[in-house]
């Protein structure tokens, strides 16, 4: 990839290894990865790139508790996110956002991170980030039990059975199976 100068693809390459690290339970060597993404991504100032290093530093920062670390590189690549113009990646970014406030303790600012990604994802009429947004609402049913509100806790799991089940389309069901 050096020598026909596929930057991009090195990166991707780069991304989805460490992203293999993660799963596998392996965080400095994502760790390393990520640095190494984020480097030539600085470089090349690939603001894609940029984003999705910070984001990967972010969630192996989160995985092994080292909350404000994993806060700072959220905050970092929050500058690059409008360039993916992604309503999905505004979801997951904010998502992850908000479980890094869990971890960090403040539930103030973890359900405000909820409510910004729930108001564009619900505005969405893609059905995969309705979806998405469905986790966003159990993620705020966790963090009103977490405070010991649990009537907050049982009216929101209340409404994201009620997304939930109106989001089920039996044709869309029927064409799904067709397909396999």
């Amino acid at each position: 990839l050096d020598e026909l100068g596929w930057v991009k693809s090195k990166l991707s390459v780069w991304y989805n290894l460490a992203a293999i690290y993660q799963y596998i339970n392996k965080p400095e060597q994502a760790l390393q990865i990520y640095d190494q993404m984020l480097k030539i991504s600085l470089e090349q100032e690939d603001h894609v790139s940029l984003y999705f290093a910070y984001l990967g530093l972010a969630r192996t920062s989160q995985e092994i508790e080292r909350w404000d670390a994993a806060l700072a590189y959220m905050d970092k690549a929050e500058q690059y996110l409008p360039k993916l113009q992604s309503t999905f990646q505004f979801g997951e970014h904010h998502f992850t956002k908000a479980l890094i406030y869990r971890g960090l303790g403040q539930t103030s600012l973890a359900m405000q991170q909820i409510d910004l990604a729930t108001n564009r994802l619900n505005t969405s009429v893609n059905m995969s980030d309705r979806f998405f947004a469905l986790h966003l609402e159990q993620l705020r049913s966790r963090l009103y039990a977490d405070t010991g509100e649990y009537e907050k806790a049982y009216l929101s799991l209340h409404a994201f059975l009620r997304d939930y089940l109106e989001l089920q389309d039996d044709k869309r069901e029927l064409d799904v199976q067709k397909l396999r």
